[in-house]
């Protein structure tokens, strides 16, 4: 089944002298999987416009406040189903949903995950009540398959947009706690440290001064000492930008990568030589970041609305150890 999709997108001031093509693939492939080639194709067979001006030359720089359009083709092999998938509802009102996701559970279908995703759970629970959109309905953003805690569900697809802008403004605040390898310092700090797709894996992102913006601010509320060394750090993670592993990468950037991270913390779990086995064990079983989505602030209706969720258990023993 092919699936025509929409997407409009408007250059800001990191993106000028971007080719287009690249720009839209990486911000294309933050929501579906699709590869530069058809991307390419697209603007080719005229399919990309640029300040409403079709642009065949995908070699075309950008310019801030370039608006740039495409209509995409995109193959899925199964329609969207609606599917008992757990996750828990921390608020709901006639606009929006506020969710937890527990890990383990992929937002919505791509390759390896085709089906039993959040947005499978989601049109289970809500029906046709749901923001529309062919791939990806009701996700104003997302969390890693492997990272837990709270996301924003819309609606209302006007109430999809209004949080899309506020969250591109960075008028929704989100917060995260995170477990970490080593002692991270300073113990209040902002990393400021432009992501970008590895060439050498797609599915990593490296710090890189051709990337995007990236901006997360931190503070350390404790550290796990034994034996004369520390060994782990809890930290929470404020994001001001929205980059795909922003916070993972950026733990990884600082030299202390987020503990169970298979993706960006190989080889760091020697650290734990020389911990009793009772808290090696502990740590050694976390499977999966150990990264959880603690809380979320956002205006909505003339309301200033906070919603925080508990680490779950798998976290929590740890955080205990501390």
């Amino acid at each position: 089944m092919n699936i025509q999709s929409e997407y409009l997108f408007t250059a800001s001031e990191e993106d000028s002298g971007v080719r287009i093509d690249k720009f839209l693939f990486d911000k294309i492939t933050s929501q579906v999987t699709v590869s530069r080639k058809k991307i390419q194709e697209t603007v080719l067979s005229g399919g990309v416009k640029l300040n409403n001006h079709t642009a065949f030359n995908q070699d075309k720089r950008l310019t801030r406040g370039d608006v740039i359009s495409i209509s995409l083709k995109l193959e899925e092999n199964n329609e969207l189903i609606a599917q008992k998938v757990p996750f828990g509802i921390v608020y709901e009102d006639n606009d929006l949903l506020i969710v937890d996701k527990p890990a383990g559970i992929a937002v919505y279908p791509g390759v390896g995950n085709p089906n039993n995703t959040l947005v499978n759970g989601l049109l289970e629970y809500l029906g046709d009540n749901i923001s529309p959109h062919p791939l990806r309905p009701g996700i104003v953003h997302r969390l890693d398959k492997n990272t837990s805690g709270l996301m924003i569900v819309a609606k209302k697809e006007a109430i999809h947009e209004q949080l899309t802008c506020d969250l591109s403004l960075r008028k929704i605040s989100r917060t995260y706690l995170a477990i970490v390898y080593g002692k991270l310092t300073p113990a209040i700090g902002t990393i400021n440290a432009k992501l970008q797709k590895s060439r050498n894996d797609p599915t990593r992102v490296i710090v890189s001064h051709s990337g995007r913006e990236a901006i997360t601010r931190y503070r350390v509320q404790k550290y796990l000492l034994y034996g004369g060394c520390c060994h782990l750090s809890l930290v929470e993670c404020k994001l001001e930008t929205g980059r795909t592993h922003q916070i993972r990468a950026h733990m990884r950037y600082k030299g202390t990568p987020i503990l169970g991270d298979s993706k960006y913390s190989v080889g760091y779990q020697i650290k734990f030589l020389g911990l009793p086995d009772k808290i090696s064990d502990i740590l050694y079983a976390m499977q999966r970041q150990a990264l959880h989505a603690h809380q979320l602030s956002f205006t909505h209706n003339q309301e200033h609305l906070i919603f925080i969720s508990k680490p779950p258990q798998d976290i929590q023993e740890i955080i205990e150890l501390f």
